[in-house]
């Protein structure tokens, strides 16, 4: 299914860009480079060194927002020149996708203020110290703080709705924990509640609960072609993401470890109807084919890992795996 074409040593972060290879170098000095490489060769088209390395890419058409060691946002073009930079002041927050409006936030953690910052107008649009651990989707704006979540108008700042979960789950009453935002899907806000082992979908323009379904809440992503939110947590299982009903349940740990894969992420790729994934310990990855439950391709390198936090990607024909000593190994579908 996939062939290994090519390896890159000592690559820190990395992206899909303008048909590019996008990739940043970590220094000893904390200094960096970033670089725009022509694939599957890895010739370098662009090479610009940065003051601190960058941490994090993430793609919006022709432009790409970047955030480096001390949590300072840049934003640069496709030639990789530095279009635009985050007033220093201020830190970037949580933002799964990139768009005109970004979280920002400053201060110490105790007096720590959130806010939005409009990068077409350059400037911060509200900021509000009662508004915690945000995270956007899009224009989307969600906040939570010991178990209440809430949406915000990205724009002015107005909380549109909030629920406290302690209300319908008591046992959330004695812990300062919070939710795990899991994503947007339509209508439907996707959230996991890792202390009471339970999956719950709210509706996005009002917060009230749709549907909950007991489960872990790791290995869980969202499946924007099928509606589908597919958990592969060494097992594999799939729920319709509109009512939470089972669509699929596979459990049979002895297929998982024979084929040399328990997997433990939750970044992995959906493709059609496989799942490219990776064992927790062992240099090898596989696709899962979701109509079968079976393994059709699995790929083994000896003397290393794929460590669950690496973050792995898929632009076809291409695709990422990042390994324990810092090398990506690229792989092209065949």
């Amino acid at each position: 299914m996939f062939q290994l074409i090519n390896k890159m040593e000592d690559i820190f972060r990395y992206a899909f860009f303008d048909r590019h290879l996008l990739a940043s170098i970590k220094n000893k000095d904390e200094r960096g480079v970033i670089l725009k490489l022509e694939l599957p060769r890895l010739n370098a088209v662009i090479e610009k060194k940065t003051e601190s390395y960058l941490c994090s890419f993430l793609i919006n058409g022709n432009k790409f927002l970047s955030t480096d060691i001390h949590a300072n946002g840049f934003i640069y073009d496709e030639n990789l020149n530095l279009n635009h930079t985050i007033p220093v002041q201020l830190n970037i927050g949580h933002i799964h996708s990139f768009s005109d409006f970004l979280i920002v936030f400053q201060g110490r953690i105790k007096n720590r203020e959130y806010g939005i910052y409009s990068i077409p107008e350059q400037k911060i649009l509200w900021m509000d110290n009662g508004q915690k651990s945000l995270e956007s989707f899009g224009d989307l704006l969600f906040g939570q703080n010991k178990y209440e979540l809430h949406r915000t108008d990205i724009l002015t700042g107005k909380i549109l709705w909030r629920h406290d979960l302690k209300f319908n789950f008591p046992a959330l009453l004695d812990d300062r924990g919070g939710v795990v935002i899991l994503g947007v899907y339509k209508s439907i806000l996707i959230i996991g509640v890792e202390k009471i082992d339970k999956l719950l979908a709210l509706d996005i323009e009002t917060g009230s609960l749709k549907w909950e379904v007991n489960t872990f809440i790791k290995g869980l992503v969202v499946d924007d072609n099928k509606g589908l939110l597919h958990q592969m947590m060494v097992n594999y299982a799939a729920y319709d993401i509109q009512t939470g009903e089972l669509r699929d349940n596979f459990k049979n740990n002895a297929y998982f470890e024979s084929m040399g894969i328990e997997s433990q992420r939750s970044n992995y790729i959906l493709d059609g109807n496989h799942i490219i994934t990776t064992d927790w310990r062992k240099g090898v990855v596989g696709a899962f084919n979701i109509t079968i439950n079976e393994f059709d391709w699995v790929h083994k390198e000896e003397g290393i890992g794929f460590p669950s936090p690496n973050p792995m990607i898929y632009e076809a024909p291409y695709l990422l795996v990042h390994d324990n000593k810092g090398s990506l190994h690229i792989f092209e579908k065949e």
